[in-house]
């Protein structure tokens, strides 16, 4: 799998979301495979959210921001 095991989390802030049902049936498959890839059950909301992560950490314009963001450039 792309996505490695997650690690322990802090609590989160919880936020609505929509996707396309399409979308939501995809992220259920890959919900299951993780997990039994795993063998540890996962929420959604925390699977998605690792994926976020992953996503942006490889996005070099986005660190770029957040490198001025964090020192007040932006």
């Amino acid at each position: 799998m792309k996505l490695g095991k997650l690690p322990d989390k802090d609590p989160v802030e919880r936020r609505p979301v929509g996707l396309h049902q399409s979308t939501w049936k995809k992220l259920e498959q890959y919900q299951k495979l993780y997990q039994k890839q795993y063998g540890k059950e996962i929420k959604l909301g925390d699977l998605i959210e690792q994926m976020l992560e992953h996503f942006m950490g490889g996005d070099k314009e986005f660190q770029k921001h957040m490198i001025d963001v964090q020192a007040g450039r932006s």
